[in-house]
């Protein structure tokens, strides 16, 4: 992987084993299950569940499973080899269209604005030795800055552009 970053992932399940437990829909991004694993889990049921962090999952033979990576699974017959991203940011949002692959800084690029953040734009900070408005990000692991602004929303304005120069599909 790039930049030496590491994720891990349970890719211990074949597609041959999905296709015998569950159905996928592509256009609604819904699991249904096929076989009746246990008293609790009959055919036709919905499978999946929202995860502590917003993620939709499935449970397939006792273990839990990512279900955009299942989704992936089904649909190309191969698991992704860096990360899924998530278009529209919505993390349980399974459909097809929604999910493309990436690499884990295309990810990183795609996300919503953080929490703790105070400009109330993205790439967008107060630089208290300037005292002005810095726009920076970051590009494969390096630190770009676009500049220093007096006006907020010229500098977010300068920041939608810098993303969509140096993020192309994956800026937000």
């Amino acid at each position: 992987m790039t930049g030496g970053y590491k994720r891990y992932y349970r890719n211990d399940i074949t597609l041959d084993r999905v296709r015998k437990l569950i159905d996928y829909d592509p256009e609604t991004g819904e699991f249904t299950r096929k076989a009746t694993t246990s008293k609790k889990i009959r055919p036709g049921g919905k499978a999946g569940g929202i995860n502590v962090n917003g993620y939709k999952v499935v449970s397939l033979d006792g273990r839990v499973h990512l279900a955009h990576r299942i989704a992936w699974l089904v649909s190309h017959e191969r698991w992704p080899e860096h990360d899924l991203d998530h278009i529209n940011g919505d993390r349980s949002d399974c459909r097809l269209r929604n999910l493309r692959e990436a690499t884990p800084y295309e990810n990183l690029w795609n996300r919503t604005l953080q929490r703790n953040n105070k400009s109330g734009h993205k790439n967008v900070s107060w630089s208290k030795p300037v005292q002005k408005w810095e726009v920076r990000l970051r590009r494969n692991g390096r630190q770009i800055i676009i500049g220093y602004f007096d006006d907020l929303e010229e500098a977010a304005r300068m920041a939608t552009e810098a993303r969509l120069k140096y993020h192309g599909d994956f800026a937000r």
